[in-house]
This record gives C-alpha cells, sequence and structure tokens, in this order.
C-alpha cells in the first residue's frame, strides 16, 4: 500500500524510488520538496481513530446491558420518566471510566498489530520514517482522552455516584 504510487498509475517509479505518501523519494535521500508524512499520519490516525470510536460504542454497549435491565425494571414499576433518565444520565459516566482506557487500549492493538502483520511498519522503517512522528496524532489523542478519563474519574463520577445513590433511595 505504502509503496504504490498513487493517482491511478499515471506516476512512473524509477528504480531507487520509493513512494511515500504523497511524495516521491529516491532511496539515496534526494527529494523533490522534503517528506509529506502528513498523508501517512492521516492514515494512521484515521485508522487508530475509527477503531477507538467502533471499541468505545461497543464496550458502552455491553457495559450498559445491566444499566438498561435497571431502566425498564423501573419503567414497568411506574416510576416517572424523568426520574428514569436522571438515574441514565448520571450512570452513564461509571461505565466511560470503564470504556474510555478500554477502548484505547483496544484501538492500538487493532491499529499496529494489523500495520505490523501487512508488514507496513516495515516499510516504514526501511523508508527512513520516523515512528514517532508517524505515531504522533494517536499519542496527542491518547494523552487527551486519558486526560477526560482523569476529569470524569475525579468530578463527574462520584457526583454521579451520589446523586444515583439518592436517585435509588427515592426509588425504592
Amino acid at each position: 500500500r505504502l509503496l504504490a504510487p498513487a493517482g491511478g498509475g499515471t506516476d512512473v517509479l524509477r528504480p531507487g524510488h520509493i513512494m511515500l505518501g504523497e511524495e516521491v523519494r529516491s532511496a539515496h535521500g534526494e527529494a523533490g520538496g522534503g517528506w509529506r508524512v502528513k498523508t501517512l499520519e492521516r492514515y494512521v490516525f484515521g485508522a487508530f481513530l475509527s477503531s477507538f470510536l467502533l471499541a468505545f460504542l461497543v464496550l458502552t454497549f455491553v457495559l450498559t446491558i445491566g444499566l438498561f435491565v435497571q431502566i425498564v425494571g423501573y419503567i414497568l414499576d411506574g416510576i416517572p420518566f424523568e426520574l428514569v433518565g436522571r438515574f441514565a444520565l448520571v450512570s452513564f459516566p461509571e461505565t466511560m471510566q470503564w470504556t474510555i482506557p478500554i477502548g484505547l487500549l483496544v484501538a492500538s492493538i487493532l491499529v499496529f498489530s494489523r500495520m505490523s502483520a501487512d508488514s507496513e511498519i516495515a516499510a516504514m522503517r526501511a523508508c527512513g520514517v520516523n515512528l514517532l512522528t508517524v505515531m504522533r496524532w494517536p499519542l496527542l489523542f491518547a494523552a487527551l482522552c486519558t486526560l477526560a478519563g482523569l476529569f470524569i474519574n475525579n468530578e463527574i463520577a462520584p457526583r454521579g455516584h451520589e446523586v444515583r445513590r439518592d436517585l435509588v433511595k427515592r426509588l425504592s
């Protein structure tokens, strides 16, 4: 994938030249205009982000099945929808405590193991691409998710747990 010319076959690679992103660079290091690794970074980050979102949604659904059973039980007991909705809203951050880090782990394992299995990482290293440059955006996204997780764990989830406990007392 990384070593094929882009643009419908009109680009012809000469022997000793490598196609990386949208920039042709000779194997000896000469290039017209420098490296354009941005396409490669966008490719890796797009795969990482889509894997994270899918893992996040699936894990959130799986971890909230028990919550859905409780909500259906409250609805069948005749509890007002306002209280049931508030109960569901304050319960959701507790699942995010688990789904954000597990989603990041699943996304990184899926993306980078697939790239390794397809020899894309070996091709990048052979082209002289710094792997930290390629991993910059996934690492930045993971750092932002970590900060969001710290905020959820330290601020939102404890308050939600307290409100949920009070709601369960009112509902019982």
